[in-house]
């Protein structure tokens, strides 16, 4: 905030600077033909062009600013929650966990719900809110099944095996995870 006000300075200075020396060479060099009379129609010109080169940038690109660093923000939660089901994914496939990867899985699975909920809270806020809600809805659906499908309620204390079906449709839960959360950012980044 203080680098741009220090840049705005910078920027209005050079320009009363270049205005000021232009100034003086026109009237060092007075062959150029001046009127007398002042023209309404190219004064207001000259205030709109002065007004939209100084609007233009201090607004519009500001305001595109502010829309790159939502995306950004919800791209960065997006590949944190991917990197969480990643972690799930791979514990599972193992085959077995003990009881300290039990209780880490079940701490797993609620740390990716809230981050859900985070990305949902952004998405919301984010103005594609419409274009992403359907990828939205099935994304929660299928972190409710994959939730359903990993969470123990009760950890026995040597752990627990995981069998070859469970794996299986935990890798397809995690596939089509994956898949839809990747679709969210390319839809967020206009891919």
């Amino acid at each position: 905030m203080k680098k741009e006000k220090l840049m705005r300075y910078f920027f209005s200075a050079s320009l009363l600077l270049i205005g000021v020396v232009v100034g003086i060479a026109i009237r060092h060099y007075y062959n150029l033909p001046l009127s007398e009379t002042i023209n309404i129609v190219d004064v207001a010109m000259l205030i709109t062009t002065v007004f939209l080169a100084v609007y233009v940038p201090s607004v519009l690109d500001k305001q595109a600013q502010i829309m790159r660093d939502k995306a950004d923000l919800i791209e960065q939660r997006i590949i944190e929650f991917q990197t969480l089901q990643r972690k799930l994914n791979e514990m599972v496939q193992i085959g077995e966990a003990n009881h300290e990867e039990c209780l880490a899985m079940n701490n797993l699975l609620d740390v990716s719900d809230h981050r859900l909920e985070t990305i949902l809270t952004l998405i919301a806020y984010y103005d594609k809110d419409i274009l992403l809600r359907p990828n939205v809805k099935n994304l929660k659906e299928l972190c409710k099944n994959h939730r359903e499908l990993l969470f123990l309620e009760h950890i026995a204390p040597e752990g627990k095996k995981f069998a070859k079906p469970d794996r299986d449709a935990e890798e397809e839960l995690y596939n089509k995870i994956d898949r839809l959360s990747s679709l969210i950012l390319f839809d967020v980044n206009n891919v």
